[in-house]
């Protein structure tokens, strides 16, 4: 007899899921393409964001944001995974050397998602490359804190040497 179409797309969601815990990339790419492909709605969207995602860790920028803006096109609704997708598009401009678009990507997201925790994935992101170019003396009030500028930090002072006099 035939088998269920669904009972199909269970079995495959349940192998790339596990294969991309396993870090197994070759079988998880394998089996979110078959998503990709076969799938509608937020299996789609899920599938979506785990190419695009190891399409960057495999080194291919293009492919990821193509996937990205793809997704962003055809599933606007999927917010969840569009958010973690356009986390990752930052981390591709950066990537690139493209910091302005990286940390234009991450403020629109922190001003436009609901999402707590991809808020905060964004805002450590922005974060990490405000420090990483050296653009820590800039007050950034979409992380709702004060980066102390390298020269100012306590860290350039050693405190265990004391003075006798």
């Amino acid at each position: 007899g035939r088998v269920d179409k669904r009972l199909i797309l269970k079995l495959n969601t349940f192998l790339a899921r596990a294969a991309f815990l396993n870090l197994d990339r070759e079988l998880s790419m394998e089996k979110y393409s078959f998503l990709n492909d076969q799938s509608e709605g937020e299996l789609k969207a899920e599938a979506m964001y785990h190419i695009a995602y190891l399409s960057f860790y495999e080194g291919d920028l293009e492919k990821s944001k193509e996937t990205i803006f793809e997704q962003s096109r055809l599933l606007p609704r999927y917010t969840n995974w569009l958010g973690k997708s356009f986390v990752l598009l930052a981390k591709n401009y950066w990537e690139q050397n493209d910091v302005f678009q990286a940390k234009h990507t991450l403020d629109q997201l922190i001003l436009n998602m609901n999402d707590p925790i991809i808020i905060k994935e964004a805002k450590q992101l922005k974060f990490e490359i405000l420090f990483d170019t050296d653009d820590t003396s800039e007050t950034d009030l979409t992380l709702g804190i004060n980066i102390i500028p390298k020269e100012d930090s306590l860290l350039n002072f050693d405190s265990l040497i004391i003075k006798k006099e």
